[in-house]
């Protein structure tokens, strides 16, 4: 059960809000509450239909940065993929913008072995080139099937997946 909550600030005079700086941060902070609450009552799921499990710690992953391969509107590159990435997939990434290795003031950097919730499109992407596009399949990720998000299957098939499974 997926629950949308959506603020509209309209930022013209209107009749019927009024809201100050501070209200806006209340109905912020209480939004939050409110979906850390619903996500342990209706939790997510993962590619094989039960609870989504924790995928990564060290470095914490996640869009929201808890260690699940969560998502929501916000999240606009949909990291749901729970993948243990290698250095061909690092390497590949950098190719192609996004330089998954180099620390920042943010951002710890990744190294071989790191479990990372990953764009389903890059993971998409790696996975297409290491088919069809001369590549070695040692670029595409491992996927730990148990902290992919479901909605991955919105982009690749659960047999693509099921290639690349962590063997536990």
């Amino acid at each position: 059960l997926r629950i949308n909550i959506k603020i509209i600030i309209i930022t013209q005079t209107s009749k019927f809000m009024n809201f100050s700086i501070k209200n806006i941060i209340i109905i912020l902070i209480t939004l939050c509450m409110i979906r850390r609450v619903m996500s342990s009552i209706f939790p997510s799921v993962n590619v094989l239909g039960k609870e989504l499990k924790q995928h990564g710690t060290s470095p914490v992953t996640g869009f929201y940065r808890d260690g699940y391969c969560n998502t929501g509107e916000e999240d606009g590159g949909k990291h749901v993929v729970a993948g243990i990435v290698s250095k061909e997939f690092l390497e590949f990434s950098k190719q192609r913008g996004n330089d998954l290795m180099t620390p920042s003031s943010s951002f710890p950097g990744l190294t071989p072995g790191c479990r990372w919730c990953l764009c389903v499109e890059r993971w998409k992407e790696a996975y297409k080139a290491s088919k069809d596009g001369g590549y070695d399949a040692s670029i595409v990720p491992r996927v730990d099937m148990e902290a992919t998000h479901k909605s991955a299957l919105d982009s690749v098939s659960i047999s693509d997946l099921q290639q690349f499974a962590e063997q536990k």
